[in-house]
């Protein structure tokens, strides 16, 4: 034994000593769970937003036809035409509406309500793309539009958006959805 030291004085510090031990082990554990809620809320993707319904789409598709937004004259497309238009199935879709315009613009308005967004998403930048290599060479001033275009998911819809001033129409869309 240490001399000088009396045994109850020894019995004061081994318990101080233990103490001192599980609050480093409390704190530990409490680091390391602190960290896994880091690690899991940093890696998960993000949900999508709030459900937009049929009417907020009606009302964002009406309104943006209606503004200046549009320097052509768009016009209403059926479900069977668009699905050819964007090389897209009746299968990987809920609904679609789509207004096109004369041929002389590139611009366009599509929302496509689907349970698989990042896909129809991915099929209509491909589309874009493919409209912007049409373009160069036969309406090389529509390029601008297309390389600007809206391209968002809402809830269950993709919406996508080619216009003269994309500002109206993204505006509409933020009031709107």
């Amino acid at each position: 034994m240490v001399t000088g030291v009396k045994s109850s004085e020894l019995k004061e510090m081994e318990k101080k000593r233990m103490q001192f031990n599980k609050i480093k082990k409390l704190m530990s554990i409490l680091l390391c769970i602190t960290m896994i809620f880091v690690v899991v809320g940093c890696s998960k993707e993000e949900k999508k937003e709030t459900a937009v319904t049929k009417e907020q789409i009606d009302s964002f598709v009406s309104q943006s036809i209606e503004s200046d937004g549009f320097k052509d004259e768009l016009a209403f497309v059926d479900e069977e035409k668009a699905l050819d238009q964007y090389g897209i199935t009746k299968e990987e879709i809920e609904s679609i509406t789509a207004y096109l315009g004369t041929g002389a613009s590139a611009e366009e308005l599509v929302c496509i309500k689907t349970k698989d967004t990042d896909k129809i998403k991915s099929l209509m930048t491909q589309h874009l793309e493919e409209q912007k290599k049409n373009f160069e060479s036969y309406l090389p001033d529509e390029v601008p539009k297309i390389e600007s275009a809206l391209v968002e998911v809402k809830g269950d819809y993709v919406i996508v958006c080619v216009a003269d001033k994309i500002d109206t129409i993204k505006k509409l869309q933020s009031d709107n959805l």
